[in-house]
């Protein structure tokens, strides 16, 4: 337990000594602790990942950063290293499918990165086809997954509806979607 309150009390107090507010133990408020003692029969399990340190397996995972830093570039990068089965930045990429979608860039763009990103793998662009799936939606209207209702749940866009279809067909194992500020238009 950190809190300023608890360490106003005696700075210098063995941590045994200093009185803690009576939990709560019922209600709707109350939270389940784990049960150390059946964890401790069982292994451990490390975290597995898409982007080794960077994107757990089956977790969204937002890549930050000021304007032009390169996310974008980035995000086709580690795309392109997943479909072709490479590392990329010296880092493993699970293998599969992937999906580049973004909301940024024009066709010519991505075509433009997409080649100096084939050639810097030694990669054939054509192998990719089936594999890697870049989308431009620039220019376009309405891309928000969702949209906030009156009594506060959001409801999914066909936007959502048609990535979902995409990654369920597809079999993406990685799907970048770029940028948050197109696609999410909540505070």
């Amino acid at each position: 337990v950190c809190s300023s309150d608890l360490v106003a009390q005696s700075p210098d107090a063995d941590l045994s000594q200093i009185e803690l507010p009576a939990p709560v133990t019922s209600g709707p408020s109350a939270f389940t602790s784990l049960d150390l003692a059946a964890l401790a029969k069982a292994d451990a399990k490390p975290t597995r990942f898409a982007i080794e340190g960077i994107a757990p397996i089956g977790e969204v995972t937002l890549l930050s950063g000021p304007g032009s830093a390169g996310k974008s570039l980035l995000g086709q990068q580690l795309a392109t290293a997943a479909a072709a089965g490479r590392r990329c930045l010296g880092l493993d990429v699970a293998s599969g499918p992937a999906i580049y979608l973004t909301c940024e860039d024009d066709r010519d763009a991505l075509h433009w990165r997409q080649a100096h990103i084939c050639k810097a793998l030694g990669v054939e662009m054509g192998d990719l086809a089936g594999k890697l799936h870049l989308i431009t939606l620039r220019g376009e209207l309405h891309t928000e997954l969702g949209t906030f209702q009156y009594d506060g749940t959001i409801k999914p866009t066909s936007t959502y509806s048609q990535i979902d279809h995409l990654l369920r067909t597809t079999g993406a194992k990685l799907a970048f979607l770029d940028n948050a500020t197109h696609l999410f238009t909540g505070n």
